[in-house]
Order: C-alpha cells, then sequence, then structure tokens
C-alpha cells in the first residue's frame, strides 16, 4: 500500500492513484481490537439512508398490525446509549494503540515518504 494511495487515492479521478477502501482499514483495525468490525458495521447502520440511520429512533413498527407508530420518545434510548458508550470505549482503545505504536513506527514513514517521493522533491541531503 502506498503513500500516495492513502493520499491522493480517487474513485473518480483517472489522474490520481487508486483510492484505498476503507473496508480494508476496518479489517486490519479488527485484527488489533477484536469487535471493531462489529461496531463499525453498527455505526454504519445509523451513517446511511435506511431504517437506523432514519426512523428508528421515533419509530415503532408491529407486524402483527401492519401497522407502525410515530412519537417523541417511543423507544427507550438504553441500545443507543449502549452502543455510544461501547463504540467510545474501542475509539479510546485504538487511539491508545495507534499512540502507544506512533513513536516506533514515525522513522518507518519518514523513509517510506522519502522512498515515493521524486528526487527533484527530496531535500537535499
Amino acid at each position: 500500500m502506498s503513500v500516495s494511495r492513502l493520499l491522493l487515492g480517487s474513485r473518480t479521478n483517472s489522474d490520481m492513484p487508486d483510492a484505498i477502501n476503507v473496508m480494508t482499514f476496518v479489517q486490519a483495525a479488527n485484527k488489533d481490537v477484536e469487535g471493531f468490525l462489529g461496531q463499525f458495521e453498527r455505526l454504519c447502520e445509523f451513517a446511511h439512508p435506511n431504517w437506523a440511520g432514519t426512523s428508528l429512533l421515533y419509530s415503532r413498527p408491529s407486524l402483527e398490525e401492519r401497522a407502525v407508530a410515530f412519537g417523541r420518545g417511543i423507544r427507550k434510548a438504553d441500545n443507543l446509549e449502549v452502543l455510544a458508550v461501547v463504540n467510545l470505549s474501542v475509539a479510546l482503545h485504538m487511539f491508545e494503540i495507534a499512540y502507544n505504536g506512533l513513536s516506533d513506527t514515525q522513522e518507518q514513514l519518514i523513509e517510506l515518504c522519502d522512498r515515493q517521493l521524486p528526487d527533484e522533491h527530496k531535500p537535499p541531503q
């Protein structure tokens, strides 16, 4: 995976390097933080325009009655609070891993960037 793909990748501009799919990062993170993928998928339910992202908070479907009741506070927020706390916990854990590993990988990142930089743009030695 190249730094240029990471920083400049595009799916719509053929002059730019190919973009890296976000799922590549999510799957890699899931190897370090068990459950990351599951939480990502749960958050996607809220971010995309589907039931969880639109009417979950203010509707309650009834399959028996073939109807949907709408109203403020119609659902208890307990599930949403748990979802928020779990995701915050995972995010903090990911930050801790990244923060603790930053000093170990900084030199490698600099070397990688230097290798991919064209000679005319490299600083003088």
